[in-house]
Order: C-alpha cells, then sequence, then structure tokens
C-alpha cells in the first residue's frame, strides 16, 4: 500500500485562505487589550500567532484529509508554510510592536539631558586633579569640564599628542585638563573675581563643525553690572580644530597651537588638532571682572572652550 499523500482537494486553495487570515487577525484582536496597556514584547504576539496558526492548520488538515497519516503530514506541512509566511513578515516589520505611548517632546529632552549628563559625569571623573603650581591667574575650570582632551596620541607612533597639565603657549600659562563643549545649553557663571588687564582663552571646534551666519561668543559680566561681548570668528579666531585628512593639512591660522601631531611617512610633523587662542584686551581694567559666560548661537553646538588665563592688572 503506498504511503504517498493523495492530491489535495479541489477547494483546498479556498479553505488555505484561513491559513493566513484567521491568524493574524486572531492574534490582532486577543493582542489588542494588551497593546493598549503599553506591552511593546514582540514575544506574545509570536506565541499567540504560532498558536493560532498550529490550530487552524490542524482544522484545515482535517478538512482537507481523510486519514489519520494524512491530516499528520499535512498538519506538519501547513504549519510550516504558515510560520515560513509569518517569519518574512516578521522580518519585514509587519508585526512590529506599536508605541502606543509615545514620548512627548519634553520627555525627549529630559532623556537627552540624562544622558548628557551621564556622559559628562564620566568624563568629570577622568579629569586630572589641578596642578599645584596653577596660581589664581589660570581660572579653575574643574566643574565646568563635559569632555575629555583628545587622545589621538595614544596609537603609537602615528601621532604625537601632548599631556593634560601646565601648558605654555604663546608665552602664556594655562591650565590645560579637559573640555568645556557647548551641547545644548550654554556654560554661565565661570567665576574670576578679580581686575585684569586682558583675558586669553584657549577655544576649538569640534568635528562636523559648519560655517554659520553668527558665532559663539565670550560674555564678561563686571561687578558693577557692565556687561562686555567677545565674539569668536570663524576664520579669523578659529578654524576647524580637528584635521583627518591630507587635504585638511593647510596652513593653520597664527593664533593656533598645536595639541596633536600626525607623523607621516617621512617622519615629518603635521598638525592633527588644533586649539586656537583669542586674546582679549579689557577696556576697563580698573572694574572687578565677576564671571565669564561661554555662549553659542543657536546654528551650531560645536564649540568647546579648553583653558583661560587672566592678566592681572600691575599696579
Amino acid at each position: 500500500m503506498s504511503s504517498t499523500i493523495r492530491p489535495l482537494k479541489p477547494d483546498v486553495r479556498k479553505n488555505g485562505l484561513w491559513l493566513w487570515i484567521l491568524p493574524a487577525a486572531l492574534t490582532w484582536l486577543l493582542l489588542s487589550p494588551a497593546n493598549s496597556v503599553g506591552n511593546e514584547s514582540p514575544w506574545p504576539r509570536v506565541a499567540l500567532f504560532c498558536g493560532c496558526s498550529f490550530f487552524f492548520c490542524f482544522v484545515l488538515a482535517i478538512k482537507t484529509f481523510s486519514t489519520r497519516k494524512e491530516r499528520l503530514w499535512g498538519w506538519l506541512f501547513f504549519s510550516g508554510a504558515s510560520l515560513g509566511v509569518y517569519s518574512s513578515l516578521l522580518f519585514m516589520g509587519c508585526f512590529a510592536p506599536d508605541s502606543p505611548h509615545p514620548l512627548s517632546e519634553e520627555q525627549i529632552r529630559a532623556q537627552q539631558r540624562q544622558r548628557e549628563m551621564d556622559n559628562r559625569a564620566r568624563a568629570a571623573a577622568r579629569i586630572l586633579p589641578r596642578d599645584s603650581s596653577a596660581d589664581a591667574s589660570m581660572l579653575d575650570l574643574t566643574s565646568f569640564y563635559n569632555a575629555l582632551l583628545p587622545k589621538y596620541g595614544d596609537s603609537g607612533s602615528v601621532f604625537r599628542s601632548l599631556q593634560p597639565g601646565i601648558q605654555t603657549w604663546q608665552g602664556i600659562r594655562f591650565d590645560v585638563r579637559g573640555r568645556v563643549v557647548l551641547f545644548d545649553d550654554d556654560v554661565s557663571g565661570i567665576p574670576v573675581h578679580q581686575k585684569c588687564s586682558g583675558i586669553a582663552f584657549v577655544h576649538g571646534t569640534n568635528p562636523g563643525f559648519k560655517v554659520a551666519d553668527g558665532s559663539s561668543q565670550f560674555v564678561i559680566h563686571y561687578a558693577s553690572g557692565h556687561v562686555e561681548t567677545i565674539p569668536l570668528i570663524f576664520g579669523t579666531d578659529m578654524e576647524q580644530s580637528y584635521r583627518f585628512n591630507r587635504r585638511d593639512l593647510g596652513e593653520p591660522l597664527t593664533n593656533s597651537v598645536v595639541w596633536s601631531e600626525r607623523i607621516s611617512g617621512a617622519g615629518a610633523p603635521g598638525p592633527n588638532v588644533l586649539f586656537f587662542i583669542k586674546k582679549w584686551h579689557n577696556p576697563f581694567p580698573d572694574e572687578t571682572v565677576a564671571a565669564i559666560d561661554f555662549k553659542k548661537p543657536s546654528s551650531y553646538l560645536n564649540s568647546f572652550l579648553v583653558a583661560i588665563t587672566v592678566d592681572p592688572v600691575k599696579y
């Protein structure tokens, strides 16, 4: 007696509609209450759809075949085909879990702020302590650091970088240990509390900087309430700090200082990361400078501050 399965009945195609429509419809119907309470896990969908498919495939096999053996093999065949189609739809995203309670803009901003705070906390934990030789003219930015200095010198002989600490650039000593990056908010209230004839800022821009209609700026607050603004103009006070390609290795601005160098195959160093020094002459040296703000324009977020040194008034 042959064990082969007999040809399907003529109405199997009509009955086969059960295989695709009813499991999906029943799954959606049964999972609607779960979706309404925010259950976004895909596994209940998978389990329920498999159960529905197995049931309807069993019913279809009974209606299509007449012997137990044929029904068993038919049920396995229909179940495999059903799960194969479902798997394809799943990977195409047709049954991706819904988001019944999308986050509001305020919640999204809160999550972004929390991530930034976590990143800043991790960076701050790795900032080196202030050198004991740093005097009051080198402002202490420890509580404002939210990013580390570039570390491209860690990769061996290809790059060469300076180490964090006291650096002397253009005859000015700076406390260089981290970066104050302008993320979503301005940086306000960097304490000064002294009279000075001028201020020198070490600053730069992150990768992806684009020239914008405006400039980042330092705002000087005097104890008297008077305010002075110092703009940072792209192309004059700064340019792209990171130079990854040979085409970027043009002549840097005269106010630039090299933090990291790229060593060529011939052994010649070239700038890889540049910082820039902005020197400002104080028109009111007899007034006490209370604090400094670091502000960004609305059109870009990529400026950063490295160090501030004031030139005390000498009587």
